[in-house]
């Protein structure tokens, strides 16, 4: 048994859902936007024998020690059922939700692809990122994460203002609206008026780094397929390709040297996942500079131009666990 655990209308698990179908194996699509209203999990434990684990989903129990691999595709948000009026009782019917979700999911002794729930949110962290990446020999922009007004506005100096930032924390593009959306922008002279406020939350400064194309990379299992993605062609996306401009956006596949293509397997391998989105920028002069991983980053829209064949690679992943 193989589980696609996705929001319902998520294109690129429908794909690899239909790729697995066809190869003959046993599936199925779980989506967590019914728990715990309809859904339910059941673990159980009793001296002498292992435990028990399964998952109730639209009516079908489901027996976790049949399952031999899972895709985790940007699931529903599991949270408290909306009639909960106490905001306190929701806030804590909502950790306690996910919280069953990861302990459960974190013991099964199956692949998981990109990883089990704990694994992949510990890849999300920033610094944890950045700092496995230098070890390993990436090119990092020159980068400060403070809180501290007095650092940042002594490291602005420093660069002439030639600065991107971007928010620190885990998941902030799902928190963060409008101006403030979780992506890297240049910090402007006139926001330097508001710089007490950094003292309130730490983010991301980095020296701004010059490009000829950005490059995403997808790490499945063994395997690294590389996209170019001809950011400074429209204005819309000079800082981030994903103020999206699609349109007036070239995407080709891209060779990576070798050694750039090794540092991108190991830096998912000792990540502890089997999947991974890699941003790198190519600057003018031929460098490789690491941006960020995601570890369930999107590939879809970059399979779709360039005929990269990367969900026959994640389902191939799934069937056969290599």
């Amino acid at each position: 048994m193989i589980l696609i655990i996705s929001e319902a209308k998520d294109p690129t698990a429908r794909k690899v859902h239909r790729l697995v179908h066809e190869a003959g194996h046993p599936s199925r699509w779980i989506d967590f936007n019914q728990f715990p209203a309809r859904d339910s999990i059941r673990y159980s434990l009793a001296p002498g024998r292992p435990p028990g684990k399964s998952f109730r989903w639209n009516g079908e129990w489901i027996d976790f020690d049949t399952v031999r691999s899972i895709l985790w595709r940007r699931p529903s948000r599991v949270q408290a059922p909306t009639g909960l009026a106490d905001a306190e009782v929701r806030d804590y019917v909502s950790t306690t939700l996910r919280e069953t979700i990861s302990g459960v999911f974190d013991g099964l002794d199956c692949l998981q692809v990109p990883s089990a729930p704990r694994v992949s949110y510990g890849a999300h962290l920033k610094i944890p990122q950045l700092t496995l990446a230098a070890r390993l020999g990436f090119e990092l922009p020159i980068t400060l994460i403070t809180n501290d007004p007095e650092e940042f506005l002594s490291f602005y100096r420093q660069h002439d203002g030639q600065l991107i930032v971007k928010p620190a924390g885990v998941y902030a593009e799902s928190v963060l609206k409008g101006a403030m959306c979780g992506y890297a922008r240049r910090i402007r002279p006139c926001e330097l008026v508001h710089a007490r406020s950094v003292q309130l939350c730490p983010f991301i400064a980095q020296v701004y780094v010059d490009k000829k194309v950005e490059i995403r990379v997808m790490v499945v299992g063994s395997d690294v397929f590389a996209v170019e993605i001809h950011s400074q062609s429209t204005r819309r996306t000079l800082v981030d390709w994903r103020n999206y401009d699609e349109a007036a956006t070239p995407h080709h596949p891209h060779e990576l040297p070798p050694e750039i293509a090794d540092r991108c397997l190991r830096l998912v391998r000792e990540m502890g996942l089997s999947y991974g989105a890699i941003d790198l920028i190519l600057t003018p002069k031929g460098a490789y500079v690491f941006l960020e991983i995601n570890p369930n980053g999107q590939y879809q829209w970059l399979e779709e131009k360039t005929g990269l064949p990367i969900s026959e690679r994640v389902a191939r992943l799934l069937t056969e666990g290599k």
